[in-house]
């Protein structure tokens, strides 16, 4: 017959196991959180690539706002007077880009281009509507109409202000004094 050992004895491997137990469930459980912490930090980058190009899309349609409440382009071969199909908003065409470069080393540099199109009714104080739609420069203007990044609808009152006590006037026809005397914002839609 074998001596019994002493219950100290026996219990000795135990510990050992239930030590590798607690190590190797203790490093499933850091892996897992690690991995969520790494997901949690990728999409981080991805939402703040979107939110710089929804703020560069907005900028350019800022920019063609204030172009073509002044400057409406509502004469010429490229007018903006029909509103299909949009022309460009500011310049001399074919298309009015801004490129933004990245804010930081490694970021993204979007280059959006705007289309604008106009309704033009001289006699009343919406005398121009102006639909603008923003679009990355690689987009076509058939997939910016369908798809923009932003597509804005602004209304601009160009009856020329007389002062204190006196009655606008009536634009009877394109203006070119008092172009953009009042506007605002009709719709502003973010579709990204």
């Amino acid at each position: 017959m074998t001596p019994r050992l002493p219950r100290d004895e026996r219990d000795r491997g135990a510990t050992l196991i239930l030590a590798l137990i607690f190590i190797i469930a203790g490093g499933m459980i850091i892996a897992a959180l690690t991995d969520l912490a790494m997901n949690d930090l990728n999409n981080t980058g991805q939402f703040a690539q979107a939110r710089t190009l929804q703020y560069d899309a907005s900028s350019a349609v800022e920019v063609a706002i204030q172009n073509i409440r002044y400057t409406p382009m509502v004469d010429g071969p490229n007018s903006t007077l029909t509103p299909n199909p949009p022309s460009y908003c500011w310049g001399s065409g074919p298309t009015s880009s801004i490129t933004f470069p990245g804010a930081n080393a490694g970021d993204p540099t979007y280059s959006i281009t705007v289309w604008c199109s106009t309704v033009q009714v001289p006699a009343s104080q919406a005398t121009r509507t102006v639909t603008l739609y923003a679009c990355p420069s690689s987009s076509t203007l058939t997939q910016c109409e369908a798809t923009p990044l932003v597509k804005a609808v602004v209304v601009f009152d160009d009856y020329p202000y007389l002062g204190t006590g006196s009655v606008n006037l009536p634009e009877t026809t394109t203006c070119s004094q008092f172009c953009g005397q009042g506007m605002y914002i009709e719709s502003w839609t973010y579709n990204g």
